[in-house]
């Protein structure tokens, strides 16, 4: 190996001993954004200099959760990230969401809208396609059991009334709180999902079994058709 080669390497290595030796020592609180990508990507990068690269994420996304919610392909377009760091980032993305939600998995009442959105907020982080979730509770309000339904349709994702009731027949739910969300744009509800709502409201009160909300998420906010101007066009349980 040339020994202009060596030296570089070396510098490489004794630098990102020293970044590791930071973290290990103060945690990451002291870390500013760059500095956390950089750390994260030597795991993926073996030999390259990923400070540079990680302040190329921050200014091409824009902060710090911008990187880890650009997509696959759009990651690569950012010169030093290739499949295998694409993939890194985006692992990080659902390894983060599957701990948050492993830890809100704990047996939990419902007795609140925001208890429901606390709870199912996490469900909803880096997710690229639209999602609904149906929480099934008991006569205590409690977690009996959570549904998950995912559209592979850009156009989002169509509430199937039918596959909802027999969920929530099954597994003897007294009450429900829907959810999904909204991936461009606001969590404002749309004609769409206010008609669903209205017949998903009407259907399972004739089987008795009470919708306690139906929540939408955005990246940025969450609605509440309890909470909603239209509220008294339904009839809820959190009401």
């Amino acid at each position: 190996m040339p020994e202009k080669k060596k030296q570089e390497v070396n510098i490489h290595a004794n630098h990102r001993a020293r970044v590791r030796k930071r973290y290990l020592s103060g945690g990451a609180q002291s870390f500013p954004d760059h500095n956390l990508l950089e750390l994260l990507l030597f795991y993926s990068i073996p030999r390259e200099d990923t400070n540079d690269i990680a302040h190329r994420l921050l200014k091409e996304f824009g902060s710090f959760s911008g990187v880890f919610d650009a997509s696959y392909e759009d990651l690569q377009r950012v010169k030093g990230i290739g499949p295998n760091s694409a993939l890194h980032i985006k692992l990080m993305t659902e390894v983060a969401r599957r701990y948050m939600v492993d830890r809100a998995e704990e047996k939990q009442t419902i007795t609140t809208t925001e208890k429901a959105v606390e709870y199912l907020r996490h469900r909803f982080i880096g997710l690229e396609n639209e999602t609904a979730i149906l929480l099934c509770l008991d006569g205590k309000q409690c977690v009996k059991r959570i549904c998950e339904y995912t559209s592979n349709s850009s156009t989002g994702i169509v509430l199937d009334i039918n596959k909802i009731v027999v969920d929530a027949l099954n597994c003897d739910a007294k009450g429900i709180v829907l959810a999904h969300n909204h991936i461009h744009g606001f969590a404002a509800p749309s004609k769409e999902d206010e008609s669903t709502t209205r017949m998903i409201v009407k259907t399972l009160e004739n089987l008795n079994i009470s919708v306690c909300d139906h929540l939408i998420f955005s990246k940025e906010d969450v609605f509440s058709f309890s909470k909603g101007k239209k509220s008294r066009d339904y009839r809820f349980f959190f009401d």
